[in-house]
């Protein structure tokens, strides 16, 4: 938003005054914030590729697919400017780059890209937590999270947490809740209770954002 022009548009209209001044410090302190910012997430992308070398498709950096890219992540985060988003952030550019990922015709990054709005890195982290009971094609779906003990206290989350996040993930698509039959065989009894998943779209939205290592194998599954 150019807040020059808004500004002398309202400052014509009757601004009051002490609002306009608001305003101009604000939109000298937006563009210094904005372009730090930014400066910090190319600077963890640059870290990340020096140390992921090995499995960067160079080839690829060249291309027009990643430097748009590039620029619209980029534009997420200095519109975003939550410093806790920018290893999200970082870790989806330089991903992108990866043998197995780095694909011209891959518009996936682009919807991973738009979550990374969504969520934070704590809610990140939740998901991460969550991701060993997911719906998977092709296998019968287990148990999944009730929010009952003991499960809380393995994962380190209370249940006013765990619901709250569990149902705003929902929302973005990364997390499913289904209405389950349950036989108890100990009570020999027949059990009707919800359970929460991480869906398809949120299992390959971690392994696009998540943290790799130098020592991870380009062929590796978690790769591709």
């Amino acid at each position: 938003m150019d807040y020059g022009k808004y500004l002398e548009k309202c400052i014509l209209s009757g601004l009051f005054l002490p609002l306009a001044e608001v305003l101009a410090v604000e939109e000298e302190q937006r563009k210094d914030a904005e372009m730090g910012f930014v400066k910090e997430v190319i600077v963890d992308v640059n870290t990340r590729l020096t140390k992921l070398e090995r499995i960067v498709d160079t080839e690829y950096m060249g291309t027009d697919d990643f430097k748009n890219f590039f620029h619209k992540t980029l534009l997420k985060a200095a519109i975003d400017l939550r410093r806790e988003k920018k290893n999200l952030f970082a870790n989806i550019i330089a991903n992108s780059t990866l043998i197995g990922k780095a694909n011209v015709k891959d518009r996936w990054k682009y919807l991973y890209a738009e979550t990374i709005d969504k969520i934070d890195e704590d809610l990140f982290n939740f998901l991460l937590n969550l991701k060993s009971r997911r719906i998977t094609k092709g296998q019968e779906l287990g148990y999944g999270w009730t929010g009952k003990e003991p499960e809380l206290s393995a994962i380190g989350y209370e249940l006013d947490t765990f619901r709250t996040n569990a149902d705003y993930l929902m929302s973005t698509g990364l997390m499913t809740r289904i209405h389950q039959v349950r036989f108890n065989a100990e009570k020999e009894s027949t059990v009707f209770q919800d359970e929460y998943y991480v869906t398809e779209f949120g299992n390959a939205f971690i392994e696009y954002v998540r943290d790799y290592d130098a020592s991870e194998d380009a062929s590796a599954e978690q790769i591709g």
